[in-house]
């Protein structure tokens, strides 16, 4: 009877061991599957000569996560990157990489030492407080579908973005809008004379670019869907401004107002 009992306790543990086995090999742990995020940057032309912040790292909080633990690197390069030279259809590939497929909630820019400001030729320090510490948080949802592309662009507003304190010393205090590429869409056309700048408002931003010096051709790009009135203001004294009012934009598309000139007074 011992032996018997010792056989069906070994034969018992031979189940059990090859049970588990079976269940390691037929049901693998599932991983997320990933997509690829792509984020550029433009600035809006202001009077400054030069806007040089150092980004060290471009980083993206995923959904659900802890705020502390939830944030993954998208782009680990150290770039010195001069706002202004963004501006007018120009940008700057901030990231470029792969990323656990779904929701998230934020982007933000890590900021390291020797940002700077050039006015009137002379160069200061640009102060970007806690840049360095929790980084530059731009706060905007956004998914990336599995094997799928999100394209997004952040568009800065060193004018406004850049201010001077009591004591003369140059703050960053970024107003920032983030677009997503798949919702919008750009207005473009031609002014006479050449020497003007054109503006539109998306939401609480103004979006401004100015006419070639040449051609006197403009794109007003990364517009949300919807409508817009655009204002043409001449650089000239000697013309007057014009305003096209309730100018439509659909995501994924190019609205060409055409040649518009204008009127002296």
């Amino acid at each position: 009877m011992k032996r018997i009992a010792i056989f069906f306790s070994l034969l018992l543990l031979v189940v059990v061991v090859g049970a588990v086995g079976c269940s390691d090999s037929t049901a693998p742990a599932s991983q997320a599957g990933s997509g690829d995020i792509r984020l550029f940057l433009v600035d809006a032309p202001g009077d400054f000569e030069q806007v040089n912040i150092v980004v060290t790292e471009v980083q993206v909080h995923r959904a659900g996560e802890d705020s502390l633990a939830g944030w993954f690197t998208v782009s680990a390069d150290t770039d010195t990157i001069d706002l202004l030279d963004y501006a007018d259809g120009e940008s700057f590939v901030l990231a470029d990489s792969s990323v656990t497929a779904g929701a998230y909630t934020q982007i933000r820019l890590m900021i390291g030492e020797g940002s700077t400001v050039v006015v009137d030729g002379q160069t200061h320090p640009l102060i970007v407080p806690s840049g360095m510490q929790t980084g530059l948080k731009i706060i905007h949802g956004f998914t990336v579908i599995e094997d799928g592309l999100f394209e997004a662009t952040l568009d800065f507003d060193a004018e406004r973005s850049v201010h001077v304190t009591g004591n003369g010393q140059y703050m960053l205090k970024p107003v920032v809008r983030m677009v997503d590429h798949h919702d919008a869409g750009a207005i473009i056309g031609l002014v006479d004379p050449a020497a003007s700048f054109v503006m539109t408002t998306a939401g609480e931003d103004t979006v401004i670019c100015y006419a070639d010096d040449l051609t006197g051709a403009w794109r007003l790009p990364m517009l949300p869907a919807g409508l817009y009135d655009v204002t043409i203001q001449p650089l000239l004294d000697a013309y007057l401004d014009s305003v096209v009012v309730g100018v439509e934009v659909t995501a994924g598309l190019t609205t060409d107002l055409g040649l518009i000139e204008l009127r002296m007074p």
